[in-house]
């Protein structure tokens, strides 16, 4: 039993891997091929912070170009880098919001912090998006974190 007197510190990723099997799906290691897959779900919402700034922008990622361990989407409304050598772990995640149902894609680099987002919007591809799900899922689906 937890001892509510305790205070630990979870990271976001520890406390998300928690739903795994429930309204969390781990997400195969294959960066590349899901950066690349994104373009078939059509508009989405990427979201990307720091401690400074965040950024979040509505387009597609329809002009992706790997390069080793980096990505770029260079869209007319969405122009990111993405450092992917930095991804440890990514999740599928369906939450209930004040808004309705939230849908995304969620990365996180091996500290556990949260470094990449894109969630779905009214106007995704829902059956671009349920194909996706289906050949990027991991068969590991515990509900804790293992050393990749």
């Amino acid at each position: 039993m937890l001892n509510p007197n305790v205070v630990t510190k979870m990271s976001e990723l520890e406390l998300l891997v928690t739903g795994c099997g429930d309204s969390v799906i781990r997400l195969k290691s294959e960066w590349n091929h899901i950066i690349e897959a994104i373009k078939t779900l059509g508009p989405v919402m990427p979201l990307t912070r720091n401690e400074y700034a965040a950024c979040e922008k509505n387009g597609t990622y329809s002009n992706v170009k790997i390069m080793s361990s980096m990505g770029f989407v260079l869209d007319d409304l969405i122009n990111l880098k993405l450092f992917i050598s930095h991804w440890y772990q990514g999740f599928f995640v369906c939450e209930n919001t004040t808004n309705g149902e939230s849908q995304s894609l969620q990365f996180f680099d091996s500290d556990g912090k949260a470094i990449h987002k894109i969630y779905l919007l009214e106007l995704s591809d829902e059956k671009s998006f349920d194909s996706f799900i289906s050949t990027f899922t991991s068969s590991d689906q515990s509900n804790f974190l293992s050393k990749q």
